[in-house]
Order: structure tokens, then C-alpha cells, then sequence
């Protein structure tokens, strides 16, 4: 005799259900229809708990997900062919390395003088504005001290200047991820890690049922973890397609796409479906929008009453005093900088009904992650050698951290942490029904 079909009974009648005409009714459903019955009826322990034993005992009954791989964007997938094969070339190196040592006997390598600044050194002096010139004498004179010194090559020295072509038009390259991820850690592409992303939204309060869009995602780090600490169901977003791309496959690999999807938006068409959010975060995006109000607008409208907004903002302390630092800022940043000063943050915030909870200047701390990030990639630096490519991307996300960590501490460019509130105008009459504009 057929099983009932569960999909029919309606939950309360489910809940009353025997557990052997429960097992039953799952023997005659396909994959597909068992997979609906768990996202539409909200089981009782005692049902869950038997369909949990019999797609254990029925693997043919078991939805299978399309396999990780290929849910991955096509460049996703070429660069997981590419990992792998250098996996396999360095397990190869290893094992070779691993003769030599047995063949040959140890001895110290006297260190050899090529006139070749090393790359930490260059680093340290490009970061910290050293002129090349003193820091290359006193390298020389130190390594004079040790051995008598060599005609230096000339085709050894990679000047920050001398970029590949192929990085003005490619802005995030494989080799440009990866520095990324060297600067601010795996699934980062901003300052501060996993560590600063958490305290960002703590003054949010949020729950799991919460609804959260995150509109500056990048890699997606941020966004994963908060989903991670707060169990929330969230909406990650990020103007720059490569970017959203490698986010989105990130958290394919991590299992997490469901809970954290990354998707490809234009910030100055948000198009945000109305009265959805509990809360909404901005990371250092918007002096890089034209119409900033428009935006504004357009993430009240998104949020629910009382909805929180909390953004992150370069800010000018002074609009009418330009300098060569905020010149240099302005013009190695990717996006045209346009930014408003915090006292046109504070007039333009009121005129649009939101109630400003939180305002403050958090640039030290911030400089101090940019300075922390560099700090790393010199610690990576001292482990082994770099790749010419992974050094020019190198050279050229310096470029723009390097302006901006200038103008921060010049004073004249701040960071801006803003959380917000949005209260919805209400009109009511004493004879009208409740209207929300």
C-alpha cells in the first residue's frame, strides 16, 4: 500500500503522525520532494530524528549537492587547477631537496655581495619614505665589513616604479589577491581582520533572526565571520566584480555560500528591496560614491524602522585646504575620491531623519592595522623569496596604502565611524489607520 504523502499533511497533523506511517510516506518520496518536506514543515524531534536515520540507511534518498568545485566562478575553478598543480610541483621540490640534503654534506654558505638591495630592506625604506640612496650605502658598508665587494649586476633591482604593463589595466590579478590576503589576512582585503570586523558591529546588538547586508564585502572575510558569530543569514555585496567573484567562491570553499553569499552590486544604483534590513554596513566606500545622498536614501528606505546603519568613511577635516598628500591620496586610490567632511556627514545624516548613535574618529587605530599589515608582509618577507609578480602586485596595493596611511597621519584625511539609526516618519491622524511613508 502507498505511504501518504507527507507533503500534503499539513504540520500539526504531521506532529500527530506515527513515526512508522512517517517512514513509510518517506520510502515513496524522491530526493527533491524530501528535501522540500525539510524546508517547509517544521519537524518534531521524534520525526526529524527518524528522517535523520533514514537518509542514512537510504543514500539513494539524499539530495546531492552539486559538487564544490563547480559551483565555483570559471575563474575560481582555473585558479583551483592551479593550486593544485603547484601543490603538486613544491611536494615534488621538496622531496629533491630532501636527497640533496642526504647527498651532500652540510657546510655554511659564505653570503655572497651582488649590490642587490634586499627586498625587506626596500620595503622598509619605501614605507617609512628613506631615500634608496642612504639606505644602499649603508648596506654596502655593512657588507663591505664581511667581503670585499663585487660588481653589482644591473638587472637585479626591482624599483617600485617598475611595474608590470599588464597592472594598470588588471586591477585584481591572482598575484594581486594573494598580497591582499598577505596584507590583512585569508578572505580579507581591508585592515583589521576578523579581529576588528567583530568589534565594528558590536554596538549592533545582532541576533540570528536578524536580516544583515553587508555592502563592502570584498574577499568576504568580514562577512563570513560575523555570519559565523552571530548566526545570521546574510546578504554580502561588492562593487568590484573580481572581487566579488573570489568572496563568493571563498565561501563556496568554506561551505558557507548559503549563509554568506557574495554578489556583484553598482553602489550608485543600490536597488535594495524595501523595509527588508534590521541592519546595514558600509566599509570605507562611500567617499567614493558621487551621489552619497542618494545613497543615504536609498539604505534608509532598505532598512526597517529603527533599522541600524553603521559605515565606515574617509572624511575631510578641512574642504577648503588642499594638500600634496591628499593630492597624492586622491590620485592612487582606484575610484574617483569624493569626500564629504564630518561636519556634511553630521548636517546631511540629520536631514535625512537618521538619529546618530555613534561618531567618532578611529584613524589611529586604523593607521595602526595598516602599519600591523606591513609588518606582516616583512615577516613573510624574512620566511623565503618572493615571485617577481607577487612582488610588483605587491608594489602596486602599496601605492594606494602608502597614500593613504600618508594623508591619515598628516591629519587633514580621517576615518569616520559612524552607527546610525533610521526612524520612518509616521503620519497618523486620530481617524486614520497606521501609515509608514
Amino acid at each position: 500500500m502507498a505511504g501518504t504523502n507527507l507533503l500534503s499533511v499539513g504540520t500539526v497533523e504531521l506532529g500527530k503522525m506515527p513515526i512508522r506511517e512517517f517512514v513509510e510516506g518517506l520510502e515513496c518520496m524522491n530526493p527533491e520532494a524530501i528535501r522540500r518536506l525539510k524546508r517547509e514543515r517544521k519537524l518534531s524531534a521524534e520525526h526529524q530524528h527518524a528522517l535523520d536515520i533514514f537518509l542514512r540507511d537510504h543514500p539513494s534518498k539524499r539530495l546531492k549537492r552539486p559538487d564544490k568545485e563547480s559551483r565555483l566562478s570559471a575563474r575560481g575553478q582555473a585558479r583551483m587547477k592551479r593550486k593544485r598543480a603547484r601543490e603538486d610541483s613544491a611536494q615534488k621540490a621538496q622531496a629533491a631537496e630532501t636527497v640533496r640534503n642526504a647527498l651532500t654534506p652540510s657546510r655554511q654558505e659564505k653570503p655572497k655581495l651582488d649590490g642587490y638591495i634586499e627586498l625587506i630592506i626596500r620595503l622598509k625604506a619605501w614605507w617609512e619614505g628613506v631615500d634608496a640612496a642612504v639606505i644602499r650605502r649603508k648596506y654596502e658598508e655593512r657588507a663591505a665589513k664581511k667581503q670585499k665587494a663585487a660588481p653589482p649586476p644591473t638587472d637585479m633591482s626591482i624599483e617600485v616604479d617598475d611595474i608590470h604593463p599588464q597592472f594598470a589595466n588588471d586591477r585584481w590579478t591572482d598575484a594581486r589577491l594573494d598580497v591582499s590576503e598577505l596584507l590583512w589576512g585569508e578572505g580579507y582585503s581591508l585592515p583589521g581582520g576578523r579581529v576588528f570586523a567583530l568589534k565594528l558591529v558590536k554596538s549592533l546588538a545582532l541576533r540570528p533572526e536578524h536580516t544583515f547586508a553587508d555592502l563592502s564585502s570584498g574577499l568576504g572575510g568580514g562577512t563570513r565571520d560575523i555570519a559565523r558569530r552571530y548566526q545570521l543569514w546574510l546578504e554580502g555585496y561588492e562593487r568590484e566584480p573580481d572581487l566579488a567573484d573570489y568572496g563568493n567562491d571563498i565561501s563556496i570553499e568554506e561551505e558557507v555560500d548559503a549563509q554568506a553569499p557574495i554578489k556583484h552590486y553598482d553602489p550608485e544604483k543600490l536597488g535594495l528591496q524595501e523595509n527588508r534590513y534590521d541592519a546595514i554596513m558600509v566599509r570605507e566606500l562611500m567617499f567614493s560614491v558621487e551621489d552619497k545622498r542618494g545613497l543615504l536614501t536609498e539604505i534608509g528606505r532598505a532598512l526597517k524602522s529603527d533599522g541600524n546603519l553603521l559605515f565606515t568613511d574617509f572624511v575631510l577635516t578641512d574642504r577648503k585646504q588642499e594638500t600634496d598628500l591628499l593630492a597624492a591620496w586622491r590620485t592612487a586610490e582606484p575610484f574617483r575620491a569624493r569626500p564629504w567632511t564630518m561636519d556634511e556627514y553630521r548636517q546631511n545624516l540629520a536631514d535625512m531623519k537618521y538619529v546618530v548613535r555613534v561618531f567618532e574618529d578611529i584613524t589611529d587605530e586604523y593607521v595602526a592595522l595598516i602599519n600591523q599589515g606591513w609588518k606582516q608582509v616583512l615577516d613573510s618577507v624574512k620566511k623565503g623569496n618572493m615571485s617577481r609578480e607577487l612582488v610588483d602586485a605587491l608594489m602596486v596595493e602599496g601605492q594606494m596604502w602608502l597614500a593613504r596611511s600618508r594623508a591619515l597621519q598628516e591629519g587633514r584625511l580621517r576615518l569616520l565611524r559612524c552607527h546610525a539609526i533610521i526612524r520612518h516618519k509616521v503620519n497618523r491622524a486620530m481617524s486614520d489607520s497606521l501609515r509608514i511613508d
